[in-house]
């Protein structure tokens, strides 16, 4: 059975682990955030959603749709900030990722705006309209 001093030193380390992965979200390549952001996901690190949020205006797609991924595992994530990626980003792939965010927190306080936002996306465009761009 693991003692006080050895739970604490588990408690620590995995403490840094989180700090390191916060980290390379807000600073790092674009492969350390994608990473970063799958490991996050994958991990239920809630502490993890402000970051997560503001990778969804990064410039490589890839890290836009690994953030709004990370944030659909957790079912949290700034409504806003993901109404604009699935209305407005050019990339398909990040498109479909917010839209699964946004649905992982439907049964949520935001269920009414979230249910509007996937049916205006489920209803199609007018034509001539350019995703925003």
């Amino acid at each position: 059975m693991p003692n006080h001093e050895s739970t604490q030193i588990i408690n620590s380390g995995y403490q840094l682990a989180i700090n390191q992965l916060l980290q390379l979200l807000e600073q790092g390549d674009e492969a350390q955030r994608c990473y970063s952001a799958q490991a996050v996901g994958q991990a239920r690190i809630i502490d993890a959603a402000p970051s997560l949020n503001t990778c969804l205006y990064h410039t490589d797609p890839d890290v836009v749709v690994d953030a709004a991924d990370a944030l659909a595992k957790l079912a949290v994530g700034d409504i806003d900030a993901l109404e604009d990626v699935a209305l407005h980003h050019p990339e398909s792939d990040a498109r479909l990722a917010a839209l699964e965010a946004l649905s992982a927190q439907a049964g949520g306080a935001e269920q009414a705006r979230i249910t509007t936002i996937l049916m205006s996306f489920a209803s199609g465009r007018p034509e001539g309209d350019d995703w925003g761009l």
